[in-house]
């Protein structure tokens, strides 16, 4: 690897991170173009550090946010009413939400090394962002409800963590089915959105630590760690830039470019499969 397709990857897992269109599709069929075996530890280390670089841009966005969580957090202990600690402290409900949903990808863990070889496959992986797409225009016809974090309830996050599990297949986007998850179970646009990003940074967290241990087992090139770090950083920096667009398409709630896009993108992703 060099500089150039650091730089690349991480543009693409930037912009593909936060845009519902499925970062894990791109880099995987994108490694397979040209020519990298997705199972390698070093291209796991290389998607560890880029999914760094995304986790960091979401964390800076939503600062704010994170920051009300933990000083509700540290408030809250105080109270015995729950409809004072719903009023009062609703960041802290939001934490306890983003927990519950987290808790069904546990069931994952034993089967973390099938759906990696999932990856080797572009014409699969094509075929989820198909899928992808799907998913998005069903989102796009979906009727806006109201809840947030103020009223949504435990069954709502148990079912948003459910459909997490098929989030984990390459080629389907998790902010695309997260936010779709939330707008089904009737939270807000706005909040839909909100919540799905704010889902992956303990997602991307875990994810990143089972392929540290993979590759800290079987040995990595210690080499390429300064372009592990470049391809992070654009990534960070590109995942903010995208972050801002697609907050404005949240405002009104239409997805269905990115449910064309990913159509035509799992279609030429097989075309060149079969071509190259």
């Amino acid at each position: 690897m060099n500089i150039l397709e650091s730089i690349l990857f991480g543009i693409i897992q930037g912009f593909t991170e936060i845009f519902p269109i499925s970062s894990s599709g791109h880099l995987s069929i994108l490694g397979n173009l040209f020519g990298v075996n997705s199972q390698s530890f070093n291209f796991q280390m290389l998607t560890v550090f880029l999914h760094i670089g995304s986790m960091m841009s979401i964390i800076i966005v939503y600062y704010p946010e994170l920051y009300e969580m933990v000083n509700d957090l540290s408030l809250i202990t105080g109270l015995n009413r729950v409809e004072e600690r719903k009023s009062r402290y609703p960041s802290a409900r939001l934490l306890l939400m983003l927990v519950i949903t987290c808790l069904p990808l546990f069931l994952l863990i034993p089967f973390i090394d099938s759906i990696d070889l999932l990856y080797n496959s572009s014409y699969f992986v094509g075929g989820m962002m198909i899928v992808t797409g799907l998913i998005l225009f069903i989102s796009d016809k979906l009727n806006i409800g109201e809840k947030d974090e103020r009223n949504m309830t435990i069954l709502d996050a148990v079912l948003i963590g459910l459909c997490q599990l098929v989030a984990v297949i390459p080629g389907i986007s998790r902010v695309a089915l997260d936010m779709t998850a939330c707008k089904a179970v009737g939270l807000s646009n706005e909040f839909s959105l909100k919540y799905a990003y704010l889902l992956s940074i303990p997602v991307i967290f875990g994810m990143n630590i089972i392929h540290i241990v993979q590759a800290a087992a079987y040995g990595f090139a210690w080499s390429e760690v300064p372009l592990y770090l470049i391809g992070m950083v654009i990534s960070m920096i590109t995942g903010i830039l995208a972050m801002r667009l697609v907050r404005k398409a949240a405002e009104t709630g239409n997805y269905y470019k990115f449910a064309y896009y990913s159509w035509v993108a799992g279609v030429l992703f097989i075309i060149l499969t079969i071509i190259f």
